[in-house]
């Protein structure tokens, strides 16, 4: 995603919380090898390609940068410390 190519992933587990199909990558069921050509063939459209890549970068950029990773370890560090406290 970083690398602004576009993803095709299965939706299982934590890949429906990060890519939205369609807008920054594509979804398909886990046991649907079907549907799973037919986005991998879609990827052959070039705009598509494009649009899902820039897109997956910016879900990137905007939620997983070294900045806010930073942030949120602190938090959560902040957060189980004072509940220790508590």
């Amino acid at each position: 995603m970083l690398a602004k190519l576009p993803v095709v992933c299965t939706a299982v587990n934590g890949a429906t919380e990060l890519i939205e199909s369609g807008k920054n990558g594509l979804l398909v069921a886990h046991d649907n090898t079907t549907e799973l050509a037919e986005q991998l063939m879609a990827l052959s459209n070039p705009s598509l390609r494009k649009e899902l890549g820039e897109n997956a970068y910016e879900t990137i950029i905007e939620n997983f940068s070294s900045s806010i990773m930073a942030k949120n370890y602190e938090q959560h560090i902040n957060y189980l410390l004072n509940k220790k406290n508590d």
